[in-house]
């Protein structure tokens, strides 16, 4: 009798604990049920704990928004799967936080809490001043990194991701001497460890943007390119000025200068292009052409002219063999070509006569090079 009673004991106590699983809303130990209403007023709590909860472990300073969806599992008390949509500054970003619950302890754990990863998201607001903070780190970082001197002017737009912390992918505005450039860095940041790194910096390669051509470092550029120039022709051109200006970002930075030079008595316009990587005090002369056009009138009396005006009547002289005796310039105008054309209204004697020929010689200073390419008189 007594063996029986014992057995019955025990099924009985076997069997309870089931019966009231099963009671509970009818539900059973073991797989996940979805949430029917994320935004019930308990779900929403068991939310708001898993995020302060964080917070207080992390020292992240993340605010609660929403339970966007969410499931339930029976084990001894409630298991809540929640996705979470938060704040974390400027950025909305996702966790996944698992919170373990037995109501009739009033006992609350949060064992699990992860951001969920995921695609790019814009940045609404690309003036926030955390947002501005992350793109003044950028810039002062990339500075250290390469000794640059960059300023931070602006975050044009900008993107965060979800990560183990948040990556923000941004488009900064920034001065580089006179040119403003553009550059797409991403700042990889843990706020609760007050850490970041910059992952990537570089340029927003793209068009050529007009810069003021009287700015002190980019006349310096046009007095370079002028002295390169010179030292690879042996030419003499002597800089003016620089008449217009624009700059192209590469690595570095590309200068296209239109330049005003004095070519012996000629003034005379080249455009140039100038790379620049100022880190590495580099800079190389990757263009030096003429700028071709109309006639430009001169001084026919300066001496240079002078002389392309005798050698214009010797070298007639000598194809002709005629006798003509080189007297004056009488009007004088230069046209840029790969060189200088110079045409010239010479007064000349023939024998008791004195007669005017308009005469064209095409000079190569650097190469030594002149040839008269045309001497015709000038028919009253």
């Amino acid at each position: 009798m007594n063996q029986r009673l014992c057995c019955l004991i025990v099924l009985f106590l076997s069997v309870v604990p089931l019966l009231a699983a099963g009671d509970r809303k009818g539900a059973f130990v073991g797989g996940w049920m979805p949430i029917k209403d994320p935004k019930e007023k308990h779900v929403m709590e068991i939310g708001q704990f898993a995020v302060t909860e964080y917070n207080k472990r992390s020292t992240s300073e993340l605010k609660f928004e929403s339970v966007e969806e969410g499931e339930t599992q029976v084990v001894s008390g409630t298991n809540y799967r929640l996705i979470l949509v938060v704040k974390d500054g400027p950025s909305t970003k996702k966790f996944e936080a698992v919170v373990f619950e037995k109501q009739w302890e009033h006992f609350k754990s949060l064992t699990s809490f992860k951001p969920i990863v995921g695609g790019w998201k814009p940045i609404e607001d690309p003036k926030e001043k955390h947002v501005m903070e992350i793109g003044q780190f950028a810039v002062t970082e990339y500075n250290k990194r390469s000794k640059s001197a960059l300023k931070f002017e602006s975050v044009e737009k900008g993107e965060t991701q979800v990560v183990s912390g948040t990556n923000y992918r941004l488009i900064l505005v920034v001065k580089d001497g006179p040119s403003t450039k553009k550059f797409e860095a991403v700042v990889w940041e843990k706020p609760w460890e007050h850490f970041k790194s910059l992952t990537s910096f570089k340029p927003m390669f793209g068009g050529w943007t007009p810069i003021d051509p009287t700015e002190k470092h980019v006349m310096e550029i046009g007095q370079f390119a002028v002295t390169e120039y010179n030292k690879r022709s042996k030419s003499a051109l002597k800089f003016e000025s620089v008449e217009k200006a624009w700059t192209q970002v590469v690595s570095g930075t590309n200068y296209r200068l239109i330049l005003v030079v004095k070519d012996g008595p000629s003034t005379k316009k080249f455009e140039a292009v100038v790379w620049e990587k100022p880190w590495e005090h580099f800079k190389s002369l990757t263009s030096f052409k003429p700028m071709l056009g109309g006639w430009t009138s001169i001084d026919p009396t300066e001496k240079h002219v002078m002389e392309i005006g005798q050698f214009a009547v010797t070298e007639y002289n000598n194809r002709s063999k005629s006798a003509l005796k080189f007297e004056s310039v009488e009007k004088a105008w230069t046209q840029v070509v790969s060189g200088t054309n110079y045409r010239l209204i010479l007064v000349v004697k023939d024998g008791p006569s004195t007669k005017k020929f308009e005469a064209v010689v095409w000079e190569k200073p650097w190469e030594h090079f002149k040839s008269l390419t045309s001497f015709k008189p000038l028919v009253k």
